[in-house]
């Protein structure tokens, strides 16, 4: 029987990237098997510590590396899918392709991660009917969190063929490297689950990236004996140790909009207590990077909010049911019950409360037709009133983003920095109201920079009245995508 004769790889070079990955906002990553969860995490069996599988990473910083260099993924875009699929194209080169009849192995060999010291939270979810501002029956869940502060040791090992070094000395494959290393360091790859609702944010501060030539003696046994000092890259930056230019790679469309928001009353985003000491109901809380408790704004709170905002706002202008829905639904993302999906590319990021204190408050259950209170019904709630100004910054950004839907989106953050939209539960008893004290929207490939200010006066002051006029002018084309659906 022949004997079939297997190719080299012909690795010419290994660079391996370690470091510390430490979560900025609490992650889900899905798989675990607890029933008594609706989103439980996935455990290593071994150890029974949260793990980042290396499938989930690869996966995540193949989608990041791919928005670089062809910008966000365009649906209806039949060159850019074509690009996204090409094997020839550098991304599926280092990450690996599959076809019908041959593929090619990653280069880039991605390590499981398991969490160091960590810890749990728990969220109670549910979904708000935009018409009557009330929970929709039987659309309440829980989701369990690795909270935030949780530290991953991670390792990417990147591998360079001998092909690749006598074409251009690796700087293709050392380019796309450092583009995720680089991501992962400004905090630009998010993992998981509800990216786009601030779930999963990560950032890793201090990269050791060690290069062993292969082809060289000392390299072949420095790397068999895993030895480090002598082959460290020297630099600050994965760009500066891999001695590559990778600030003209980034063809990403993007809005970039943050608002600064003063409290204008309480505020209770419910969080439930299994303990029987604790308040029946407490404003949401979680841990930051530094692993300090502190109350939050969710992602998916605010987000909820604005999203049924702009939904009523494009009622309002006179939109008709089906084509608000199909505006809400291009921006905001949908899933269907024939399970045909789409991703927002309106990302809400979570946010820590400033300034403020909490207090207990005591309530009771009124019965209407006697003026007593209903049995049993005495419940206690932990809110937080603002102590200060500068409670609350909210981040988001459109990818892709359109003029309409940037006015549209103007449109509702007006409403919630002058007291007209709320956040978080109990605004028929005056919870959840804000005002605005500084809104900035940068949009690069409009050339739009532009500071909103609100003085104690309630005047507004533009940072450049050109700027001022381009915004005015999305909000009118709001009302103009009005008139084509009556065309």
């Amino acid at each position: 029987m022949a004997i079939k004769e297997f190719r080299s790889r012909e690795i010419a070079q290994r660079i391996i990237a370690s470091g510390e990955l430490v979560l900025t906002a609490p992650a889900h990553f899905g798989g675990g098997l607890d029933d008594a969860r609706d989103m439980s995490l996935a455990l290593d069996a071994l150890e029974e510590k949260p793990a980042i599988w290396g499938t989930s990473l690869a996966g995540a910083l193949r989608t990041f590396a791919r928005t670089r260099l062809l910008g966000f993924a365009q649906v209806d875009d039949e060159d850019y899918k074509k690009s996204a699929e090409d094997p020839a194209h550098i991304i599926n080169q280092v990450f690996g392709n599959a076809d019908d009849e041959q593929g090619n192995a990653s280069w880039l060999v991605v390590n499981d991660a398991l969490a160091e010291q960590h810890a749990i939270e728990y969220r109670d979810m549910v979904d708000i009917d935009p018409a009557t501002r009330t929970a929709v029956d039987q659309h309440k869940f829980d989701a369990e969190l690795i909270a935030a502060g949780t530290r991953f040791p991670l390792r990417l090992e990147l591998l360079i063929p001998q092909s690749e070094i006598e074409a251009d000395g690796g700087e293709r494959f050392k380019q796309v490297f450092a583009l995720i290393l680089q991501g992962l360091q400004n905090g630009d790859v998010a993992l998981g689950a509800k990216k786009s609702r601030g779930w999963g944010a990560c950032e890793v501060k201090n990269w050791t990236l060690t290069a062993y030539d292969l082809t060289q003696k000392k390299g072949l046994l420095g790397w068999l004996s895993e030895e480090k000092d002598e082959f460290i890259l020297k630099g600050t930056t994965p760009q500066e140790m891999l001695q590559v230019d990778i600030r003209a790679m980034d063809a990403r469309d993007v809005c970039r909009i943050t608002v600064v928001l003063n409290l204008a009353g309480p505020m209770m985003i419910a969080a439930v207590s299994d303990d029987p000491n604790e308040p029946d109901a407490s404003q949401l809380s979680g841990r930051n990077a530094q692993g300090e408790t502190e109350w939050k704004v969710s992602g998916t709170g605010a987000a909820g909010a604005l999203r049924n905002q702009c939904y009523r706002i494009l009622r309002t202008i006179g939109y008709t049911p089906e084509a608000a829905k199909a505006f809400q639904d291009r921006l905001w993302g949908y899933v269907e019950e024939s399970e045909e999906a789409a991703a927002s590319r309106l990302r809400v990021g979570e946010a820590a409360l400033r300034n403020v204190f909490a207090r207990v408050q005591t309530r009771i259950r009124i019965n209407h037709f006697t003026g007593g209170t209903y049995p049993g019904a005495l419940f206690n709630e932990t809110i937080v009133m603002p102590e200060k100004e500068d409670n609350l910054t909210l981040a988001m950004e459109v990818r892709n983003p359109r003029k309409a839907e940037i006015g549209l989106l103007m449109l509702a953050l007006k409403d919630l920095c002058t007291r007209e939209l709320t956040i978080g539960g109990g605004y028929g008893i005056g919870r959840g109201y804000m005002e605005g004290r500084k809104i900035t929207i940068a949009w690069e490939g409009q050339g739009l920079d532009l500071e909103i200010t609100q003085g104690e006066d309630n005047q507004l002051t533009f940072s450049d009245d050109q700027a001022a006029a381009t915004l005015e002018k999305f909000v009118k084309l709001l009302h103009a995508k009005k008139e084509e659906q009556h065309a």
